[in-house]
């Protein structure tokens, strides 16, 4: 992690995300949500994964890094056993 300051839009995206820890949003919804443009969103987000805050999913949607292992262990937990 390197220790890069945030942008505006970073701070305000990482305070909703402390407030609902299981938000997961693409790119295209943080731009709405936040009334941003395709960039701003991009450099944001980007600005939250470098800190280690946020990760991006396979499907392309961002969460909290630090709710990965609990939402894997949970995922794993559902499967059904053979």
């Amino acid at each position: 992690m390197q220790n890069t300051p945030l942008t505006t839009p970073a701070v305000l995206i990482r305070s909703e995300y402390r407030e609902m820890p299981g938000l997961s949003l693409n790119e295209q919804q943080v731009a709405r949500f936040w009334h941003l443009d395709a960039s701003a969103a991009r450099d944001a987000l980007a600005r939250l994964v470098e800190s280690g805050f946020l990760y991006r999913t396979a499907r392309g949607s961002y969460m909290r890094a630090d709710l990965r292992e609990a939402l894997r262990r949970r995922t794993e937990s559902e499967r059904p056993r053979p």
